[in-house]
């Protein structure tokens, strides 16, 4: 029997480190596909792919299918964006929407021919595309676009038994979160969550750990909220 093994894209920070953390406790080899390599992360075999070039990632994930059984992928790797639609051009408009969701496309489509019956796919939206500061027309889109690629697939493979579901993160307290955000846009998160926290990346990641397990066997086709019930609260608009 070939040896089992998952493949993250995006996996070098934020959500994506630490859902590498958690399924190298599921599988014995975790592969990490970005830009960059992280030599912190132990015990995960790290590949430098661009997400957006098909043929390169094809040609990764053959090579891994080689030796190992690849039981799910998850595809956490996206760019977030504060773009005023009075900033965007159709050129710009197609950056976002390429970094949010074609690669999504790309990285299941050269997965698809590897992956065995029972594997499964877990894809990450955003609650941006229920309500927020506004400035990222692009960027909701292509989180948008996530969802319907991930409910239109998961029918499209269930004959072949293989789940696909997806993950809405709300706010989640990464470098990139504080990054595109001001100190009072994060108090009011806060503030109007239910839960009065912000998520830590590990919450988002125990989410997308549970759709890729067996314990989720009977789930496809679904889209989790992982927000503290901060969509479902309030729209922010500052």
């Amino acid at each position: 029997m070939p040896k089992e093994c998952f493949i993250v894209a995006g996996g070098q920070s934020g959500i994506g480190r630490s859902l590498v953390s958690l399924l190298q406790k599921e599988v014995e080899t975790v592969f990490n596909f970005d830009l960059f390599k992280n030599h912190d992360i132990t015990n995960c075999y790290e590949k430098k792919v661009d997400l957006n070039n098909y043929s390169q990632l094809k040609k990764k994930i053959s090579e891994i299918s080689n030796e190992y059984s690849i039981k799910g992928i998850a595809v956490v790797a996206g760019i977030g964006y504060i773009t005023p639609i009075h900033e965007l051009d159709s050129v710009k408009f197609s950056k976002e929407v390429q970094d949010n969701l074609h690669i999504v496309f790309n990285m299941i489509k050269a997965s698809l021919p590897y992956l065995v019956e029972g594997s499964s796919i877990v894809t990450v939206s955003s609650t941006s595309i229920y309500g927020s500061s506004g400035n990222s027309v692009a960027y909701a889109a292509a989180k948008a676009g996530v969802i319907g690629l991930t409910k239109s697939l998961a029918m499209e493979l269930s004959s072949k038994n293989i789940r696909v579901n997806c993950v809405v993160p709300g706010a989640v307290n990464t470098q990139l979160f504080e990054s595109l955000t001001r100190p009072t846009e994060r108090r009011l998160m806060k503030e109007f969550t239910p839960l009065k926290k912000i998520a830590e990346p590990v919450d988002v990641a125990n989410s997308i750990q549970f759709l890729l397990c067996d314990k989720s066997k009977h789930i496809t086709g679904q889209s989790l909220v992982v927000d503290g019930g901060l969509s479902m609260a309030y729209k922010l608009y500052l």
